[in-house]
């Protein structure tokens, strides 16, 4: 009887291994990974359009800070152009001639009509002349 006992406990043990190993998902390797296909296709390149009679340039950096948005917002008055620059919705470089940081972002401001399009897949500058946020008219 008590062999019986054993016997039971051992199938047991060995009917819960065998449960656990069927059940617990098996680790990865890092290679098999890397081999996954993409879940989905990547990204075409977008870009957002919008002008003066729509959304004014303080609206819409207030509207790519919302989203998150990372990329270059080129905004166009004129002969004359500034690019700003943003990464996760933040404003970190601007350029506007030879103008660069808060003085090229005031000059763009100040401009009456401009047309804005914004490249979310620009090639970002290291050069960053924004360490807090910018000074924006109220809205």
């Amino acid at each position: 009887m008590l062999g019986q006992i054993v016997v039971i406990g051992v199938v047991l043990v060995v009917g819960a291994i065998i449960l656990i190993l069927l059940l617990v998902p098996r680790t990865r390797s890092v290679e098999k990974e890397l081999d996954r296909p993409a879940r989905r296709p990547p990204a075409k390149r977008r870009t957002l359009a919008g002008d003066a009679s729509t959304m004014s340039l303080a609206d819409r950096m207030r509207a790519l800070k919302t989203d998150r948005a990372t990329g270059c917002l080129r905004v166009v008055s004129g002969d004359q152009s500034c690019y700003l620059y943003f990464l996760f919705g933040h404003v970190f470089h601007a350029e506007c001639g030879s103008l660069e940081g808060e003085a090229a972002l005031q000059t763009a401001l100040g401009w009456p009509r401009v047309t804005s399009v914004f490249d979310k897949e620009a090639t970002l500058p290291t050069k960053e002349t924004f360490t807090d946020e910018p000074n924006l008219p109220p809205g």
